[in-house]
Parts: structure tokens; sequence; C-alpha cells
């Protein structure tokens, strides 16, 4: 089926093509920065900090949603 696929957008134009290509990684590029900034503001959470000390007290962590 992939291969299918790939040989029908392989038939496609050219600059359509490229065009949507290019949306597609603008696309990704804002995709990567919004989960930089999520994991920012993960990384200062309380559940954070409580799967840290759950780890290295080799116990379950009790994850609060905060």
């Amino acid at each position: 089926m992939a291969l299918e696929l790939a040989g029908r957008v392989e038939q496609q134009a050219p600059l359509p093509l490229a065009m949507t290509k290019a949306l597609l990684a603008e696309g990704l590029d804002l995709l990567l920065e919004r989960e930089g900034e999520l994991q920012s503001q993960l990384f200062l959470s309380a559940d954070h900090a409580e799967g840290k000390a759950a780890f290295l007290a080799k116990r379950p962590p009790v994850f609060r949603g905060n």
C-alpha cells in the first residue's frame, strides 16, 4: 500500500508536490516548536518532580495531574 501511494505521489506535477512538501515541513517546524514549549512547562510540574523522586526511591509514582 505504501509503495502504491508513493508511486501515485511520484506521478503528480512537481511544482504543487514541492509546495505541499514545503507546507508539511513548515507544519512540522511549528509542531516541534510547540512541543518544546510544552516540555518546558511539564519539566516544572509537580508530576515531573514526583516522577523523578519515585524513580530515585525505586517506588511507583503517584501522579496528581499538576
